[in-house]
């Protein structure tokens, strides 16, 4: 039976996410103090998001840090989503995890929908929450050094589903963080499921 050690993310990347972290916080709170206008309001939403668009348009590119779980490694997320209609958008994302003897590498195609919830309390209209489903693959190269002498590396189909949330810090800026619950029905290396979680992430809308 094929088996994969894992372990937790180093020391260095949780220092980095750390440091990202504490500077979003610093530079959210002046940010959060002014008041919210109109042009700032969110692109997604109901009737409400209609009349409170921003003027920044229907791209954007979206990074971030964190980790996966089972297997165990450092994760970089990388994604480009396009809105086709208030609230829904498409958009392709890659998740690259990086680990002492795993590295894993899983693009797909993904739908979502977004909602502001400036549309049920104004005090909240910085704040994008949002689902999403997507298809694709997962290549995972192992090192097996340790008991075979070499690499091994193998593909498979996958499918994967999340939510998130975001804080709009500026009109074309937002701070958030991104789960997703990754499936894959044909297993590899003995595994059908892992988890990821950017924990934190960066989305410039153009």
């Amino acid at each position: 039976m094929r088996t994969i050690r894992t372990r937790t993310p180093g020391s260095s990347a949780l220092w980095i996410l750390g440091l990202v972290v504490a500077t979003l916080m610093v530079n959210a709170g002046p940010v959060g103090a002014q008041g919210y206008p109109d042009s700032m309001r969110s692109d997604y939403g109901g009737e409400a998001g209609d009349s409170r668009r921003s003027d920044a348009g229907p791209l954007s590119l979206r990074t971030g840090i964190g980790f996966t779980a089972d297997p165990d490694a450092f994760l970089m997320g990388f994604e480009l989503d396009y809105r086709i209609e208030d609230g829904f958008s498409l958009g392709t994302q890659v998740q690259v995890g990086v680990d002492d003897d795993l590295t894993l590498v899983s693009p797909v195609v993904f739908g979502r929908y977004t909602q502001n919830l400036g549309d049920f309390d104004g005090g909240l209209d910085r704040v994008d929450l949002y689902v999403q489903g997507g298809l694709g693959f997962t290549w995972w190269d192992v090192d097996r050094a340790r008991n075979r002498g070499g690499d091994d590396d193998d593909a498979a189909f996958l499918m994967n589903f999340g939510f998130g949330a975001e804080y709009r810090l500026t009109d074309h800026v937002s701070a958030g963080s991104h789960m997703l619950f990754n499936i894959i029905p044909g297993e590899i290396y003995d595994e059908r499921f892992y988890f990821s979680w950017e924990v934190v992430s960066l989305r410039f809308r153009f």
